[in-house]
């Protein structure tokens, strides 16, 4: 029997989104070519992390879903561990050496791009359910200079399947 990958997440959306994925018990799937970890359903690790990534938005959320999320362990990737980090980065070599001549690589524009290309590649060839990943943000002084960096963990789903349960909690911005 395999071990058994219990999280909790915390996804910020809209309130009229929220309503809609709590009631139809489904998320869609981010698709875009600047998602940090690839194509999937994005959770912070932590509440505040959720508030804080709304406050950062054009248009804030005013809605954060927490959820329940499991799988097997075979199917989560902490790419905070080394071991997991170099496995990517060889499917990442291994893909380019294979296709150099097939022009199958696209042109990055950034290293985001780079990043949800390599991730999107990684969890579909080796069915990834969950990866996880530490994200250092700077923290800014009133004049400009970063003084310091906060650590913010990621997880991204790459289907509904691994979401146990899911509940609604509205966003407090006097917190």
């Amino acid at each position: 029997m395999e071990d058994t990958v219990r999280l909790k997440g915390y996804h910020n959306t809209s309130l009229e989104n929220a309503y809609n994925i709590i009631s139809e018990k489904y998320f869609y799937l981010s698709k875009k070519n600047t998602e940090w970890l690839g194509c999937g359903i994005y959770f912070w690790d932590e509440y505040d992390n959720a508030v804080w990534w709304s406050t950062k938005q054009k248009n804030p959320s005013h809605a954060i879903i927490i959820a329940c999320i499991k799988a097997n362990s075979s199917k989560f990737l902490d790419l905070d561990q080394q071991e997991n980090m170099d496995k990517l980065v060889e499917f990442a070599r291994q893909f380019n050496e294979e296709n150099k001549h097939n022009n199958m690589i696209p042109n990055f524009k950034n290293n985001t791009q780079i990043r949800q290309y390599y991730c999107t590649g990684y969890k579909k060839r080796f069915d990834v359910k969950i990866m996880k990943y530490t994200f250092k943000y700077p923290v800014i002084n009133c004049v400009g200079f970063p003084t310091q960096e906060i650590e913010r963990v990621q997880l991204c789903l790459s289907d509904n399947e691994t979401i146990a349960d899911m509940k609604l909690r509205r966003i407090d911005y006097a917190i």
